[in-house]
């Protein structure tokens, strides 16, 4: 939560006066995402971690080089998922369920980028509406939350960024998490 907070304040605050075609905007985007993928690949370390007691310190530092697998699954899932959706709504739909766990097969489990993908297919096989289900009722939630943040907050602050980073992300990566072990438990790793 710390790296998506300062990269929302960076692009928040500094970014704010920048023209959208400048260098340093930018540069300041980029800064932001890469805090993003090192929070959630932080999280992801956190989650598969937790029974070591470690201080967030270490936690950070054991989610920084998973940030670079982090970033290769984003565009590689966002490829996959894009085209299927682009196909026709349903095989979209279909991929996302399938490489949904990619995240966690890859970070904890030491797949790299493109086993983590088949593995996280594999994990989904036989729970594929199941999976759906949930993914679904924690759209609705984060949709409604997101809905009913932006009728209570100001209109000329753009916060949603912000709340959902800070709040919104990591409950969805915990959720995600524990369907994953969930899946894990009937799956063991082999």
């Amino acid at each position: 939560m710390i790296t998506y907070g300062i990269g929302w304040l960076i692009t928040f605050f500094i970014g704010r006066s920048l023209s959208e075609e400048s260098l340093l905007s930018a540069i300041l985007s980029l800064i932001k995402g890469i805090l993003y993928l090192w929070g959630m690949a932080t999280i992801i370390m956190f989650l598969g971690n937790a029974e070591k007691n470690l201080s967030i310190k270490e936690y950070l530092f054991l989610g920084f080089p998973k940030t670079w697998e982090t970033f290769w699954l984003q565009i590689l899932l966002g490829i996959i998922i894009g085209i299927g959706t682009i196909l026709l709504i349903i095989p979209g739909i279909i991929f996302a369920i399938w490489y949904n766990f990619s995240y966690f097969t890859c970070l904890l489990e030491n797949r790299g980028v493109i086993k983590s993908l088949g593995e996280s297919k594999k994990l989904v096989k036989g729970y594929g509406f199941s999976v759906f289900l949930r993914l679904f009722v924690l759209g609705l939630i984060t949709l409604a939350l997101l809905i009913l943040f932006y009728f209570i907050l100001p209109k000329n602050l753009n916060i949603l960024d912000l709340i959902f980073a800070i709040f919104l992300q990591p409950f969805v990566l915990i959720y995600f998490y524990l369907i994953y072990k969930n899946l894990r438990e009937i799956k063991p790793v082999v």
